[in-house]
């Protein structure tokens, strides 16, 4: 089922194809109590006031992974984000794993992903920073949260 995330004033909304779920529960389960994550493809409204998650990646091979952090590679992802392009699909922004925690972004999770909105190169001036937290095989949650042309992050919340 696709979870649906969406702005207090109705403004944004983020839904997250249940098989990019899937794939996030899967790889959070092989990191065990380390780190991981990787980008988000997918594509926006017409209207640019909905985002849709419909693949994860996992992390390319150069990451590197601590029970406290997360350093995203960059190994093979360009050449993935292209072909993705080629297919209608974009970068939406990056999602990561807190292990058997609070999926509550930090500081610093919220400073790249700020970092990465204002980078021209990616072409995604609103990213979307899902953060994964808990026990995968059990007790999860998602953070969803986009950052706004004015620089400003705003944080979405489950519709059931």
């Amino acid at each position: 089922m696709t979870r649906n995330y969406l702005a207090s004033d109705q403004s944004l909304a983020v839904d997250i194809e249940a098989h990019a779920v899937d794939a996030m529960v899967e790889l959070c389960t092989r990191s065990g109590r380390l780190e991981t994550g990787g980008v988000l493809i997918g594509r926006y409204s017409r209207f640019g006031d909905r985002v849709v998650v419909t693949k994860v990646t996992g992390p390319p091979r150069d990451s590197r992974h601590f029970p406290f952090s997360f350093i995203r590679g960059i190994a093979g992802l360009t050449r993935r984000l292209r072909r993705e392009w080629v297919e209608g699909a974009y970068y939406v922004g990056e999602w990561h794993f807190h292990p058997f925690a609070a999926p509550t972004p930090s500081s610093l999770d919220i400073e790249q992903i700020m970092v990465f909105a204002a980078d021209a190169d990616l072409r995604c001036p609103c990213p979307v920073l899902l953060v994964f937290g808990g026990d995968p095989r059990d007790a999860w949650s998602l953070s969803v949260a986009v950052v706004m042309e004015t620089g400003s992050m705003v944080f979405l919340a489950g519709r059931t």
